[in-house]
């Protein structure tokens, strides 16, 4: 059960698509949200707001998350505004380039697995003083359906970093379930953002053809995913790697 005073919850990449999404369905589930952001202040301000307005606590906070300080300086605003951490939901997302293999060098790599991984190591394991003290806490990480089949071509160094966090957090969940702790990945298939606008409107509807549900992904979808792992409903799940894919991929 969680603590009688819920801990903050800390939503990176939380001004904007599934990141908003995740923090405006946390409060509307009891708790205090802070609401990531890196450049989009105004967004996120904006997010906050709708929190505020529907009657729960919200505060923000700006960090780099590919830099090493960045997250420690994210954690420490979360607790100075809203108190311990008890959930952490990892949706900061870097800029989407794709690019063939055979034209990458090591450089291409870096970024995704410093905003992915190490943000999301450093994140949790400063949190995880705050999780294993009120022996309870909710890690979630938002993945990939790419995980499951072959990667769409150009997306190496996303799918790599995507696929490194999915181990980490199986890793969390098993050595730190005993804490009261869960971790677990939500990958959505194909979701409807402004990340995903420079793909053509021709793939989007072909895709969404693809799925059972006709259609695709939208933020709401995957934040319901994810406060349904942060309430009592979600206790005895974790090291899951659960799909959001309207029946695109069953696993």
């Amino acid at each position: 059960m969680p603590p009688v005073s819920p801990a903050a919850a800390l939503v990176t990449g939380a001004s904007r698509g599934i990141g908003a999404a995740v923090a405006e369905a946390l409060a509307a589930e009891g708790f205090p949200v802070l609401v990531h952001y890196h450049t989009q202040k105004d967004k996120a301000e904006a997010v906050a707001e709708r929190i505020r307005a529907a009657g729960g606590k919200a505060a923000t906070g700006e960090a780099d998350l590919s830099t090493p300080e960045g997250p420690a300086r994210l954690m420490a605003a979360c607790r100075e505004a809203l108190g311990p951490v008890g959930v952490l939901v990892n949706g900061a997302a870097a800029p989407l380039a794709p690019k063939p293999l055979a034209a990458l060098g090591w450089e291409a790599f870096q970024k995704p697995l410093d905003v992915f991984l190490r943000s999301a190591w450093l994140l949790a394991s400063d949190a995880h003083a705050d999780m294993a003290k009120a022996k309870w806490g909710r890690i979630v990480q938002i993945g990939t359906a790419s995980l499951w089949d072959a990667p769409p071509p150009g997306f190496g160094p996303y799918v790599t970093a995507k696929m490194a966090l999915l181990g980490l957090t199986r890793s969390m969940a098993a050595e730190w379930g005993p804490e009261g702790i869960t971790a677990n990945v939500v990958s959505p298939s194909l979701v409807a953002t402004d990340l995903t606008a420079y793909i053509p409107a021709a793939f989007k509807q072909a895709a969404a053809q693809q799925t059972p549900r006709r259609r695709l992904a939208e933020p709401k979808d995957v934040a319901a995913v994810v406060r349904m792992l942060c309430s009592p409903a979600g206790d005895f799940v974790t090291g899951a790697h659960l799909p959001v894919t309207g029946g695109w991929r069953m696993p």
